[in-house]
Protein backbone atom coordinates (compact mmCIF):
# COMPACT_ATOMS: atom_id res chain seq x y z
CA UNK A 1 0.00 0.00 0.00
CA UNK A 2 2.77 2.45 0.86
CA UNK A 3 4.31 2.07 -2.59
CA UNK A 4 0.96 2.76 -4.26
CA UNK A 5 0.43 5.81 -2.09
CA UNK A 6 3.90 7.14 -2.91
CA UNK A 7 3.21 6.63 -6.63
CA UNK A 8 -0.07 8.55 -6.37
CA UNK A 9 1.59 11.41 -4.49
CA UNK A 10 4.35 11.63 -7.10
CA UNK A 11 1.74 11.64 -9.84
CA UNK A 12 -0.24 14.48 -8.24
CA UNK A 13 2.92 16.48 -7.49
CA UNK A 14 3.81 16.42 -11.20
CA UNK A 15 0.59 18.21 -12.17
CA UNK A 16 1.02 21.80 -13.44
CA UNK A 17 1.04 24.37 -10.64
CA UNK A 18 1.40 21.83 -7.84
CA UNK A 19 4.30 22.65 -5.53
CA UNK A 20 3.92 19.79 -3.08
CA UNK A 21 1.78 17.02 -1.65
CA UNK A 22 1.78 15.67 1.89
CA UNK A 23 0.02 12.78 3.59
CA UNK A 24 0.00 12.33 7.35
CA UNK A 25 -1.90 10.45 10.03
CA UNK A 26 -4.39 12.06 12.43
CA UNK A 27 -1.63 12.60 14.99
CA UNK A 28 0.29 14.77 12.50
CA UNK A 29 3.02 12.23 11.69
CA UNK A 30 4.08 12.71 8.08
CA UNK A 31 3.66 9.44 6.18
CA UNK A 32 5.00 10.74 2.88
CA UNK A 33 5.58 14.03 1.12
CA UNK A 34 6.74 15.22 -2.25
CA UNK A 35 7.86 18.61 -3.46
CA UNK A 36 8.44 21.72 -1.40
CA UNK A 37 6.69 20.79 1.84
CA UNK A 38 8.62 21.76 4.96
CA UNK A 39 8.06 19.98 8.27
CA UNK A 40 6.70 23.23 9.71
CA UNK A 41 4.17 23.61 6.89
CA UNK A 42 3.11 19.96 7.22
CA UNK A 43 2.57 20.42 10.97
CA UNK A 44 0.45 23.53 10.46
CA UNK A 45 -1.60 21.80 7.77
CA UNK A 46 -2.28 18.95 10.19
CA UNK A 47 -3.58 21.43 12.78
CA UNK A 48 -5.83 23.13 10.21
CA UNK A 49 -7.19 19.79 9.02
CA UNK A 50 -7.94 18.73 12.60
CA UNK A 51 -9.82 21.96 13.29
CA UNK A 52 -11.79 21.85 10.06
CA UNK A 53 -12.78 18.22 10.72
CA UNK A 54 -14.18 19.26 14.10
CA UNK A 55 -16.66 21.61 12.39
CA UNK A 56 -18.77 18.66 11.27
CA UNK A 57 -19.76 16.14 13.94
CA UNK A 58 -21.80 13.91 11.65
CA UNK A 59 -20.69 12.79 8.25
CA UNK A 60 -17.42 13.16 6.41
CA UNK A 61 -14.95 15.92 7.17
CA UNK A 62 -14.98 18.90 4.81
CA UNK A 63 -12.50 19.69 2.10
CA UNK A 64 -10.65 22.76 3.35
CA UNK A 65 -8.91 25.36 1.21
CA UNK A 66 -6.56 28.00 2.59
CA UNK A 67 -4.88 30.68 0.47
CA UNK A 68 -1.98 32.88 1.56
CA UNK A 69 1.29 34.30 0.18
CA UNK A 70 0.43 33.16 -3.37
CA UNK A 71 -0.09 29.60 -2.10
CA UNK A 72 -3.22 27.51 -2.07
CA UNK A 73 -3.56 24.49 0.23
CA UNK A 74 -6.40 22.04 -0.26
CA UNK A 75 -6.73 19.38 2.43
CA UNK A 76 -9.07 16.51 3.21
CA UNK A 77 -9.12 14.29 6.28
CA UNK A 78 -10.30 10.72 5.83
CA UNK A 79 -10.91 8.13 8.52
CA UNK A 80 -7.19 7.46 9.05
CA UNK A 81 -5.12 9.96 7.07
CA UNK A 82 -5.03 13.56 5.89
CA UNK A 83 -4.05 14.53 2.36
CA UNK A 84 -3.00 18.03 1.34
CA UNK A 85 -2.01 19.55 -1.99
CA UNK A 86 0.01 22.77 -2.05
CA UNK A 87 -0.21 24.73 -5.29
CA UNK A 88 0.29 28.18 -6.71
CA UNK A 89 -2.65 30.47 -6.01
CA UNK A 90 -4.21 31.71 -9.24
Amino acid sequence: MEEGLQDQIKSVSNEPGVLGVVCFNKQGLVLCKEGSVTDSLAYNISLLAKHSASLEDDGPSPVTCVEFNNLKIVMKQTEKVVFAIISESV
